[in-house]
């Protein structure tokens, strides 16, 4: 069956607007640190980035709500960096409609 893969989401390109918007939001926000030493923090922030920029491309018509990046920031810590459940999680629980 089809599983959903971040992978399936990530655009290369890094001069649409929605990906440059995305940036300069999450440049904006200073997030703690994860307790994991396990990660490092570039790796831990790289990480959201791209479940950031996988929702963004998943559905383009959608705005990203601010708190929805210190929900990712949990779920990767929560789930030791598995970017794959973050955005399944986010996906399914953030963009489906009820």
């Amino acid at each position: 069956h089809n599983i959903l893969r971040l992978s399936q989401y990530l655009c290369g390109c890094d001069h649409c607007p929605r990906v440059q918007s995305i940036q300069a939001a999450y440049g904006k926000l200073s997030f703690p640190s994860p307790s994991d030493d396990r990660r490092t923090p570039a790796t831990h922030r790289a990480a959201l980035l791209r479940v950031l920029r996988g929702c963004a491309t998943y559905d383009e018509t959608k705005a990203l709500d601010p708190a929805l990046f210190f929900t990712i920031e949990n779920l990767l810590h929560d789930s030791d960096g598995d970017e794959d459940a973050a955005f399944r999680w986010v996906i399914a629980h953030r963009f489906q409609s009820v």
